[in-house]
């Protein structure tokens, strides 16, 4: 049919049309266009009610167009009427007018969920459009974008690479997902994400923090994945929805491997499995796979962490002394059975347990040799822990001088607070840190609750912790690369470095003598 002239007082918007936004500025330019050249693409109508001479016709396609000439106060409309029944409505105003008015991209989801709804696949909309799978499920799922996230998105705070991101996860994930696109900031006492402006971080910095904070590889899962009887209520792992596996399209950026969505599924699981493994074997030894300086929990009695005397096996070693042991807590391969060696005599495992020479794994050092390589330890054994007590010093003059804050205060500027969030800075500081049912410990939550509680010269005192807290990160046997930061911070409150240096180094000489003395008397018993 022919383009007919209509009075625009004739024409009415359709209540289906997807467009709910219209950019104030290109619809003003629009206007600005149509009132020098008149509405040049006419608008497609149906018959809206009574068809007679004066009735209301339905715009199908060119809302936009509609309302530029509006303002610019044109009276008379160019338009294109057609019988058309509500299903073809909705698909020309989905697939015709999205790809001519560039719609935002919520309303374009929001379009292609009522499609579906109405029996299209998402292959046949990706025909329709031109747009491959992958982009058509994206478009959907943005549906699925919880309200804080989904107003964020309309209002351009966030972009489509957020968007996208956040709506692929649960409900409870896409909250920590859309914070995690801010800064944290103060707010009274407590640090919040401040979500009201633009996002601070960028869709590939996101997408890192999801893969880090919110998914979990299934394929270290020591459980099998296709196990319908270990957690009855959750099913098996191989046909869940909630995992990047299920929706290739949605989650096409995984190219290998499958991550799981729903943490507290995951926990109960390896929690089940766990159950089963111990019953099963209850003469094998149980370990956690981390050392006392990294284990982020209480561990059970009689669990042995890796400087409690055992050697992990690696395949194929030849061990003699290898057995069994299950991993019973930690973060890595817990309901796992693996191989460790406790024989401290082991000619495989001697060099590990300090009982090997310089000869090389196997040979068996002398007394004096073994106590020779001891004393050369000692020497960064009392640095290291001149260090930790030059830093618990530090913290202790800022409350026995809290006039003396401003010293502190610089210490704190030069180095940002969160740094030293991890599980060595909570045992200096004495912060317990707990660590929720199917996550990982969230040291920076325990750590900044804990300067929410704190006050005066006794938060100053934690942050000045946490500013020097590198300095002890770990106990190793070398010189610390740097401790400028820490002299100065000594220095700033009249703290004699030599002087505890040396009180340290006697102490611990002193013990080192003893023990030594301890085991040549017991040797010298044992001929």
């Amino acid at each position: 049919m022919p383009p007919v002239d209509l009075p625009i007082g004739q024409l009415a918007e359709s209540k289906t049309n997807l467009r709910k936004h219209f950019d104030p500025a290109k619809l003003a330019e629009l206007a600005t266009s149509a009132k020098e050249h008149g509405i040049l693409e006419p608008l497609l109508v149906r018959p809206w009610g009574a068809n007679t001479k004066g009735g209301v016709y339905e715009i199908v396609a060119g809302a936009r167009r509609f309302r530029a000439a509006a303002i610019a106060g044109l009276t008379v409309l160019p338009v294109r009427v057609m019988e058309l029944t509500d299903e073809q409505v909705l698909e020309i105003q989905i697939i015709e007018n999205l790809q001519r008015e560039d719609p935002h991209p919520l309303e374009e989801a929001e379009g292609y969920a009522r499609l579906i709804a109405m029996g299209h696949t998402a292959d046949e909309l990706a025909l329709k459009v031109g747009k491959d799978r992958s982009y058509i499920y994206k478009r959907i799922q943005l549906a699925a974008l919880i309200k804080p996230a989904k107003d964020a998105f309309l209002e351009g705070r966030i972009n489509i690479g957020h968007a996208i991101l956040i709506c692929r996860l649960p409900d409870p994930k896409q909250k920590l997902a859309f914070e995690a696109c801010y800064e944290e900031k103060w707010t009274g006492n407590k640090r919040v994400a401040d979500t009201k402006g633009n996002a601070d971080t960028t869709a590939k910095e996101l997408a890192h923090w999801i893969r880090e904070h919110l998914l979990l590889d299934l394929s270290a899962a020591p459980w099998k994945k296709d196990d319908a009887q270990l957690v009855p209520k959750a099913g098996p792992c191989t046909t869940c929805p909630k995992r990047t596996g299920a929706n290739a399209a949605l989650f096409d950026d995984f190219k290998k491997g499958d991550q799981c969505l729903d943490g507290d599924c995951y926990e109960g699981k390896r929690e089940a499995f766990l159950k089963i493994q111990v019953k099963a074997h209850p003469e094998l030894p149980r370990i956690t796979l981390e050392n006392k300086y990294s284990v982020r929990e209480k561990l059970p009695a009689g669990v042995m962490c890796q400087d409690d005397g055992y050697e992990l096996v690696k395949p194929n070693a030849k061990c003699a002394s290898a057995e069994p042991a299950i991993v019973v807590a930690g973060d890595h391969q817990v309901g796992l059975t693996v191989l460790i060696c406790r024989n401290k005599s082991c000619k495989t495992h001697a060099a590990k347990y300090g009982t090997a020479g310089s000869g090389g794994a196997g040979k068996k050092q002398s007394f004096a040799e073994l106590w020779a390589d001891r004393k050369k330890k000692l020497t960064s054994k009392i640095e290291w822990e001149t260090r930790r007590r030059i830093v618990l010093a530090i913290i202790a003059a800022v409350d026995s001088h809290p006039s003396q804050a401003a010293p502190e205060l610089r210490i704190i500027g030069d180095k940002l607070i969160g740094d030293s969030a991890n599980a060595n800075t909570a045992e200096l500081l004495g912060i317990e840190v707990e660590k929720k049912k199917g996550d990982y410990a969230d040291y920076g939550k325990a750590f900044r609750a804990e300067l929410a509680k704190r006050s005066g010269t006794d938060l100053i005192a934690m942050l000045v912790g946490l500013a020097l807290a590198d300095a002890v990160r770990e106990y190793v046997y070398r010189e610390h690369p740097d401790q400028k930061r820490l002299r100065d911070a000594a220095e700033a409150v009249s703290i004699d470095w030599t002087k505890v240096q040396k009180a340290t180094s006697a102490e611990l000489t002193a013990d080192f003598e003893q023990r030594k003395a301890k085991a040549a008397t017991k040797k010298a018993a044992a001929k």
